[in-house]
């Protein structure tokens, strides 16, 4: 029989999909709900809005203009209070953003708080401040971060240690390819996590098909 814990495990397992896409407006060649609404068109299953340098106004108008789907996650980065006022399902916390169990007294239960991490330790303490999900990188160096050296990221040899660190699903993110999105769930990662795959072409259809036929090999 499940305890209440594990049964409250399940229920996060079968609300997370299995790819977040990061909304990104600066390599966006259209408006950021624009593109959100095209890629929950396109099945896309989760997107966080990130856009640190727009104002609190101009979020509160992308957010009220994305079209969510039913079925479908849209995440805030580090505004509980946007969420609220949105359709928003989820705060996803950045290194600054507020601790999770300050959002959790903000938001029901019905919300997703998730959080990057960069660290094992960042990991391991993870499970203890209430988080649903983590997301962990640099896997891989990513073409946005020249300064990013290989020796500077994980690689599969440490998002395994990342997986096998925490209870939470983890997802991967740093130039998480579709060709090497199967590698990342062998190596024990939950799910991927993107911004310039599906923010960045004009058209991101044919990338969306990669990715999701990549998932579809689990």
């Amino acid at each position: 029989m499940l305890s209440e814990e594990n049964i409250s495990d399940l229920v996060i397992y079968m609300k997370l999909p299995r790819y977040i896409a990061f909304a990104d407006q600066v390599c966006c060649p259209e408006t950021l709900p624009a593109r959100i609404n095209r890629l929950y068109q396109l099945g896309v299953p989760a997107v966080r809005l990130r856009v640190p340098e727009a104002s609190d106004r101009q979020k509160l108008d992308w957010l009220q203009k994305i079209k969510k789907p039913a079925g479908s996650l849209l995440l805030v980065s580090d505004r509980p209070d946007l969420a609220r006022l949105s359709s928003a399902d989820g705060v996803h916390l950045t290194a600054g953003g507020l601790d999770a169990f300050s959002v959790r007294r903000l938001l029901n239960d019905s919300f997703l708080v998730g959080a990057s991490t960069h660290s094992l330790t960042e990991v391991r303490n993870a499970a203890s401040l209430g988080l649903d999900y983590v997301i962990f990188s640099p896997i891989f160096p990513t073409p946005s971060k020249p300064d990013l050296k290989e020796k500077d990221c994980h690689g599969l040899e440490g998002l395994q240690q990342a997986a096998e660190a925490t209870s939470l699903p983890v997802y991967a993110l740093g130039e998480i390819t579709a060709e090497r999105i199967p590698a990342c769930l062998q190596a024990g990662a939950y799910g991927a996590a993107g911004i310039s795959a599906l923010f960045a072409p004009t058209d991101p259809t044919k990338n969306w098909k990669k990715i999701k036929s990549a998932l579809n090999e689990l």
